[in-house]
């Protein structure tokens, strides 16, 4: 079955999606904030990262899943070397975040945008921050 052409499944995916997209954009935010919740936040949005990976591999949204699968290591980096992000790497997180709300709004055309840049640069802050020494 080919779960594009459900427009139910595309509305809970869109919905979802946004949700864990702008719980992750939150808890970045406020990690500056409270380094205390440090340990926790990481986890949960770690989560739901892999959450937005699980799904758009599923329903085959290309772009989606690799921009949120490099999300994914970034956190995963976080979580393992408890870096807390500092504004360049807030703000790199933040436009992959926006590009990924970008994409869910135009859902069915997602995998003909370009996301080569924010790929790029998450890629590069991941292969940064795995360089850096706790």
């Amino acid at each position: 079955m080919n779960f594009q052409d459900d427009s139910d499944v595309l509305a809970s995916f869109i919905a979802e999606t946004a949700e864990r997209l702008g719980n992750i954009e939150v808890t970045i935010l406020r990690l500056k904030e409270r380094p205390e919740a440090y340990g926790e936040s990481i986890h949960i949005i770690f989560r739901d990262a892999h959450s937005v990976k699980a799904a758009a591999n599923l329903l085959k949204f290309r772009n989606i899943e690799k921009l949120s699968h490099n999300l994914e290591n970034i956190l995963h980096t976080f979580r393992e070397k408890r870096v807390l992000p500092d504004d360049g790497t807030i703000n790199i997180l933040l436009e992959a975040i926006d590009k990924m709300r970008d994409l869910i709004a135009d859902i069915r055309r997602s995998d003909s945008k370009n996301v080569t840049l924010q790929i790029a640069k998450l890629q590069d802050l991941y292969e940064r921050l795995n360089k850096q020494r706790v």
